[in-house]
């Protein structure tokens, strides 16, 4: 008789195309390159992600990959041609060159241990995780990439934490044996304890080990509204989220991210018809890059602004307010709160 386990794994196998699967940014990763590749391709990759899209970026691939920015670059030279990396639509990137990032799984050995799933004994490895709820029984031509992209609600990073004996590289991947692939079962999207915590959600790799509050990205958030949601900077959010990027273009949706850490205290809630400017002689702390030198009065930013009510409030034009804040970009989508704007030379 067949286990429910094994059933599963049947069920999904039969449903997916052969060696080529859609993931979460609506790549189809697979073994073959789909599209144009660069001239200079690494001539020993043995993994793609095909189809990108216009709206993608080198950080997102490389965060969703496990692997950095050199190794992407050296395996598609031609993002090495500018100082930002761009990728073109439509085309197909190595994202596993000849240092061997998507080792295959290797063929099934004696089981380092057994655990029993759905009422049958089933091989595991050391050290996979006790609070695993799901798991995946390896086939021959299985990679820890293909696996991700089967079940696209965990990073590569949770993955070789709940299978510690699979190292960073896919190395130590067995056909046959079992292996976890969702951990410490559903919670609440947010949730907060004095000290720190584990999120009981999908979250991008990097984020801080001391969060002790969550926040579930659902489709309408973007960063600008989980920084004002909660009182948080540009600075902080990169600082306990790296993998959204220094500029937040890389948050993911479907995932948890920190928006808390003890000894983080929220501003009190302010509004802006009786927050006031300050006149000062030094520049203020925190304020954005490239402020007016010259500035004679400062604002501090709080929930619920946006650039038109500030200039309203100070009687500025929106040239002025550009010109003084450079940062906050031409349609004020860099506006932050907490952070002090000039509003006056």
């Amino acid at each position: 008789m067949i286990s429910n386990i094994r059933l599963t794994h049947l069920l999904l196998a039969a449903a997916a195309t052969t060696g080529v699967a859609a993931s979460g940014h609506g790549w189809t990763n697979g073994p073959t390159a789909t599209g144009p590749t660069d001239a200079d391709l690494a001539t020993s990759c043995d993994y793609f992600a095909n189809d990108v899209a216009s709206g993608d970026t080198c950080e997102m691939v490389e965060d969703y990959f496990g692997i950095t920015e050199t190794q992407f670059e050296n395996w598609n030279p031609a993002l090495k041609g500018s100082s930002t990396c761009k990728m073109i639509t439509g085309n197909s990137y190595c994202v596993s060159g000849p240092d061997g990032v998507a080792t295959s799984a290797v063929a099934s050995g004696t089981p380092a241990t057994t655990l029993t799933i759905s009422g049958s004994a089933a091989p595991v490895q050391t050290g996979i995780a006790k609070s695993c709820t799901k798991y995946h029984e390896v086939v021959n031509g299985d990679t820890c990439y293909s696996i991700q992209d089967q079940y696209l609600d965990f990073t590569l990073a949770q993955f070789y934490a709940w299978n510690p004996a699979i190292s960073t590289g896919c190395k130590g991947l067995v056909e046959g044996d079992y292996v976890c692939v969702q951990a410490n079962g559903s919670g609440t999207s947010t949730s907060t304890s004095a000290s720190s915590s584990v999120s009981s959600l999908p979250t991008q790799s990097g984020v801080t080990s001391k969060c002790n509050k969550w926040h579930y990205v659902s489709g309408n958030d973007t960063c600008q509204s989980i920084l004002s949601e909660f009182d948080l900077t540009k600075a902080q959010f990169y600082d306990w989220n790296p993998a959204t990027g220094v500029n937040c273009t890389n948050l993911w949706f479907e995932v948890d991210v920190c928006v808390g850490v003890p000894g983080f205290t929220p501003s009190p809630t302010t509004t802006a018809a009786t927050a006031t400017a300050t006149e000062t002689g030094s520049t203020p702390s925190p304020v954005q890059s490239g402020i007016a030198s010259d500035c004679t009065k400062y604002y501090k930013v709080v929930k619920g602004d946006d650039c038109q009510t500030v200039e309203k409030e100070y009687d500025i034009t929106a040239t002025n307010f550009l010109k003084w804040n450079p940062a906050v970009g031409s349609d004020c989508s860099d506006l932050e709160v907490n952070v002090y704007y000039c509003v006056a030379v």
